[in-house]
């Protein structure tokens, strides 16, 4: 059994009945219940690729002669 719930600020929550394991809570942004991500937002990867950038950007490599 699967309840939604708003938290306190706000927040909605995923209140799943885990039977012996017990009550589990999750926010629903970490499931597939989120709304989807707005398209100006980076993931990960893409946040991964501008730290390189940046990085290159401030220490270029040596030219070969």
């Amino acid at each position: 059994m699967i309840l939604e719930r708003r938290r306190p600020g706000a927040e909605l929550v995923l209140v799943c009945e885990g039977g012996r394991a017990g009550r589990v809570t999750l926010p629903v942004g970490w499931t597939d219940r989120a709304p989807a991500g707005l398209g100006h937002r980076l993931a990960a990867e893409g946040l991964t690729e501008l730290a390189w950038l940046v990085a290159v950007l401030k220490h270029p490599p040596v030219a070969r002669r």
